[in-house]
């Protein structure tokens, strides 16, 4: 079964289980922010023939800010479905050396964002404080951009729907506002690398409004 199957299912699941908890059904609003990690785009031998030989040394930035807006719906105390737009950041790999005699640089980059669709559950602990996961899909763009000292320019890389999953913890100060704290994993995002592609890791702090 494909991963928009899946997700079809997923969401259909939760419509059904949401009419039939009407009484407990919630919509919830929050964002948060944190560092994303990644794997670097290409390997310094891959930027070397634009420098002089033996002139280039390299340098990878594989981790950096990343943010996301989310909207959902409580089914109950345990399910919930939320949408959220998720930016990964930019993951970059320079050089540096000399190109014919004279200082020059390259840059590899790769960003990666999206719209992520999850099935939340909530294994609440006591009153204030519950344990999280969520699993679904997170439809992506991605785009890697070069600048060497023979020019520059920007590709984008194949989008599509790729599997998403996390687990994190809440803490509830009162019915309306919590906030939470959540490690996430997007598979096999595409990137510049020779594999063409690898996963991302997202550890955030959110805060959420729930109305």
């Amino acid at each position: 079964m494909s991963i928009k199957n899946c997700l079809a299912g997923t969401i259909l699941g939760m419509l059904v289980c949401g009419a039939a908890s009407a009484q407990e059904g919630r919509f919830y609003l929050g964002a948060g922010a944190g560092q994303s990690r990644g794997k670097a785009p290409p390997s310094c031998d891959s930027l070397a023939g634009s420098f002089d030989p033996g002139s280039v040394s390299c340098d990878v930035d594989a981790t950096d800010t990343a943010w996301k807006a989310f909207a959902g719906y409580e089914a109950n105390r345990f399910v919930a479905l939320e949408v959220a737009y998720v930016n990964l950041g930019k993951f970059k790999f320079k050089a540096s050396g000399t190109a014919g005699g004279l200082p020059a640089g390259a840059e590899v980059t790769d960003r990666r964002y999206g719209i992520s669709a999850d099935a939340v559950f909530t294994l609440p602990l006591s009153r204030d404080f519950a344990l999280l996961a969520r699993a679904g899909g997170f439809n992506h763009t991605a785009q890697a951009s070069v600048s060497t000292p023979s020019g520059s320019g920007r590709n984008d890389l194949p989008g599509g729907t790729k599997l998403d999953f996390g687990f994190g913890a809440k803490y509830g100060f009162n019915l309306n506002i919590a906030v939470q704290v959540e490690y996430q994993r997007f598979k096999d995002l595409p990137d510049s690398s020779a594999d063409g592609k690898s996963d991302v890791d997202l550890i955030s702090a959110s805060v959420v409004y729930r109305f």
